[in-house]
């Protein structure tokens, strides 16, 4: 399950995976802790599901204006839609 999620998400371009060696190598790159959060979901039959989704807190409170949130270029995001 974890796999898969990290999967999509490097699909999506939101995460790469490579080495954690070179880390320091990588210009303004962060590590933030990556989690799973379980909720509910409707499939395509309208049943209740559980769906797991990774989480992860990219903003930093210690460096504000200079958080991974605040890097990105929004309008270059999926459009996402809720309800």
């Amino acid at each position: 399950m974890l796999r898969e999620n990290v999967m999509k998400e490097v699909s999506l371009g939101f995460q790469f995976v490579f080495d954690k060696s070179i880390i320091n190598k990588i210009p303004d790159s962060v590590v933030t802790p990556y989690e799973v959060a379980c909720q509910s979901t409707i499939n395509d039959f309208m049943e209740l599901v559980t769906k797991y989704r990774p989480t992860h807190d990219l903003s930093n409170e210690e460096s504000p204006n200079n958080s991974v949130n605040d890097r990105l270029e929004c309008n270059d995001l999926p459009e996402l839609f809720y309800g």
